[in-house]
């Protein structure tokens, strides 16, 4: 009889959800951590140094923003360049592909300016290359010779890394734990059933399990409150919100019947309200969501007081917008 779960009824979910959890977690969470760091590192080229007055030729591969820089107190082919960071009245620059001869607008910089040592750039002209090919970069006027650099502008780069990044984060740091705890309770609750309809008492992983004391009244009603209460720990610390009850609720389930119906309501609701975090703060590119994460903290607080204060009068409570993952 102790083995008829194991051998003869399926626990559905089956265990192959923790292990497809574990790999969401490696491939979004770790992969997604990775993915960020190397496209950032890579992110940030070395620029291409040239003498002006004078032209560079150029091989574009990789279409884009560019920008055009103005170096001063610079070492280049074994000579200082110093000058000054502005530049004079009759500079002329000119940008043009090779094969056609198409002149490549260019837009005023907000003159940024780096400094990489002795070493101070400032940022001359923004050039965006909307096709790969060869282009030229001319600069012409009546002054003192100095260094120009082309680079690469990391801020598209960045901001698409950004947008892979995000996604990725929120599937592995939010929905693969979400997955598992939904996965580990709905198993616990199958095998709970399972187990009073054959009139066992047998764990998860099939070893006898030990009677509980039966505790009635008030220290039932305590337990139930704190099972609601327990939410706010979601404030301090991520997913505890979940965690926490969910642990009271595996604690007490089997010894007292209000903790392990307010505590699934518990648990069901604060998984439900996470989700709708997750909507929100997607949703904050819109500004709808600011809004939204406002309302839903409200919200939260509100109806968590309700069902604390219900609980502890031993009263069964309800969450309105509640998802009951947990049967």
């Amino acid at each position: 009889m102790g083995n008829s779960i194991s051998n003869n009824m399926t626990v559905k979910p089956g265990r192959i959800w923790y292990l497809l959890s574990l790999l969401l977690f490696l491939f979004c969470a770790v992969g997604g951590t990775i993915y960020l760091f190397s496209a950032m590192f890579h992110s940030f080229p070395g620029g291409t140094q040239f003498i002006v007055p004078g032209d560079l030729t150029i091989t574009v591969e990789k279409p884009g923003k560019y920008i055009l820089w103005n170096e001063t107190n610079v070492i280049y082919n074994g000579r200082m360049y110093t000058g000054s960071s502005s530049l004079p009245d009759s500079v002329g620059i000119r940008v043009y592909e090779l094969l056609t001869g198409r002149t490549v607008p260019l837009k005023s910089s907000s003159n940024a300016r780096e400094s990489a040592g002795p070493s101070v750039r400032t940022a001359v002209s923004d050039i965006s290359f909307d096709k790969p090919g060869r282009y030229r970069i001319e600069v012409n006027g009546d002054f003192s010779e100095r260094v120009f650099m082309l680079r690469r502008s990391a801020c598209s780069d960045i901001l698409h890394a950004l947008a892979v990044f995000v996604p990725l984060s929120i599937l592995g740091w939010i929905v693969s734990p979400l997955i598992l705890l939904i996965v580990f309770v709905k198993r616990a609750n199958k095998i709970k059933k399972l187990q009073q309809s054959e009139n066992i008492t047998l764990t998860d992983s099939g070893q006898q399990a030990r009677p509980t004391a039966s505790d009635v009244g008030n220290s039932e009603k305590t337990w139930a409150t704190f099972c609601h209460l327990s939410a706010f720990s979601g404030y301090f610390f991520p997913l505890a919100n979940i965690i926490v009850p969910l642990i009271l609720w595996l604690t007490k389930k089997d010894e007292y019947p209000l903790v392990d119906d307010q505590g699934k309501e518990a648990i069901n609701f604060q998984i439900s309200m996470t989700l709708y975090y997750i909507i929100s703060s997607i949703l904050i590119l819109a500004f709808i969501g600011v809004l939204m994460l406002i309302g839903l903290s409200v919200f939260n607080l509100i109806v968590v007081i309700i069902a604390s204060v219900k609980a502890n009068k031993g009263e069964k409570y309800r969450y309105p917008l509640c998802i009951r993952f947990v049967r």
